[in-house]
C-alpha cells in the first residue's frame, strides 16, 4: 500500500495514530458476530460506540489495533 493511499484513508476515516496503537470509529451493518470477526480478520479489537449512528442508524463501532493493522482494516471497509 503506497503512502498517499495511507495518507487519504487515514484522512477521510479519521484514522488517530497514539503511538503505539491505532484507533478508528466506523459505521457498520451485520450482526455484532460479524463485525466481530471482521475485526479479528485484521487482528484488531473492536468496541461498541453507540447503537444507532448518524449514518443512517447504524451502529458505529471503535475499533483499535497497530497503525499497519487499523489502515488495512479500513482499507477494507472502504471497497
Amino acid at each position: 500500500m503506497n503512502a498517499t493511499l495511507i495518507n487519504e484513508l487515514t484522512t477521510t476515516y479519521g484514522i488517530e495514530d497514539h503511538g503505539d496503537f491505532a484507533t478508528v470509529e466506523l459505521d457498520m451493518t451485520g450482526t455484532p458476530a460479524e463485525v466481530e470477526r471482521f475485526a479479528k480478520d485484521f487482528f484488531c479489537t473492536v468496541e461498541l460506540v453507540d447503537h444507532a449512528g448518524p449514518a443512517a442508524g447504524w451502529p458505529v463501532y471503535k475499533f483499535e489495533g497497530v497503525f499497519p493493522s487499523v489502515v488495512r482494516l479500513v482499507k477494507a471497509y472502504d471497497e
